[in-house]
């Protein structure tokens, strides 16, 4: 689970997992927490400030279009709540747009010191639901903000439903990193936008073997969960070329 918000009024520490989602038969619904992390620490000040150390430091420490920053503002806003200058410090592992959940762990942490700063009192479904409004899925915010499996969906416009769910075992994971960024949107217009019944009811049955597999700690039923799952299948027959770098990780569960 990622480490709770610690703070005094005037300060706030966050640390918020990378996550896996979209698990083969399980797209756009479920996702897994990873043992490495965002964290970061803010205060109040008398100007917006971000420094920024670890991986794509770069990207991190920029201001413009920092999506944490302008996820913060832009909560408070919606609120009508005042917009508190803030020096942030990010200490970072998640790499960046490369589909490790970073951009829900972005706007998590914005969520999270908009909630904290502007004195929002919104539980966990609300927050996650913000997230899954902006990201356009639920997953990656769920498992980010929730830690270890998540099942997850929409329950209305403002709010996720989600069902937090413990693997039993050990689930070492390898993780294929892209040498190159790639946008959610962009990755997303090789599926088509339609599957047959046929199709549908294969997934279904292959997202009951994947939940299965996890709680029983039944790692032989993965085969099956993944090698005949029909969603999603690219409606693109041209490849997208991608250079990768493999990490040994661990689910977040699995870290602690």
């Amino acid at each position: 689970m990622p480490s709770r918000p610690t703070s005094l009024d005037r300060s706030l520490r966050l640390s918020l997992p990378a996550t896996s989602a979209n698990l083969g038969p399980a797209f756009d619904a479920a996702a897994l927490a990873l043992d490495f992390h965002l964290r970061l620490r803010a205060e109040r000040a008398p100007d917006f400030f971000v420094t920024a150390e670890g991986r794509d430091a770069h990207i991190c420490g920029r201001m413009e279009n920092h999506l944490i920053v302008t996820t913060y503002c832009e909560v408070l806003e919606s609120e009508n709540r005042k917009i508190a200058p803030l020096r942030i410090h990010i200490e970072n592992e998640i790499p960046i747009g490369k589909g490790c959940g970073s951009s829900a762990a972005a706007r998590l942490a914005g969520i999270a010191l908009a909630v904290h700063f502007g004195h929002l009192r919104w539980k966990n479904d609300r927050i996650v639901g913000e997230a899954s409004m902006r990201e356009h899925h639920p997953d990656n915010a769920s498992a980010c903000w929730m830690g270890a499996l998540t099942v997850a969906r929409m329950a209305n416009q403002v709010q996720a439903q989600v069902v937090e769910v413990k693997p039993k075992g050990k689930w070492p994971l390898l993780l294929a990193v892209p040498e190159s960024a790639m946008s959610t949107e962009q990755a997303r217009r090789v599926l088509p936008f339609q599957y047959s019944r046929a199709d549908a009811v294969t997934n279904i049955q292959n997202s009951m073997l994947l939940l299965a597999a996890f709680t029983q700690d039944r790692p032989d039923l993965l085969s099956s969960a993944f090698s005949t799952s029909s969603t999603p299948k690219a409606a693109s027959t041209d490849p997208i070329r991608l250079r990768l770098d493999v990490i040994p990780t661990r689910t977040a569960a699995a870290a602690q």
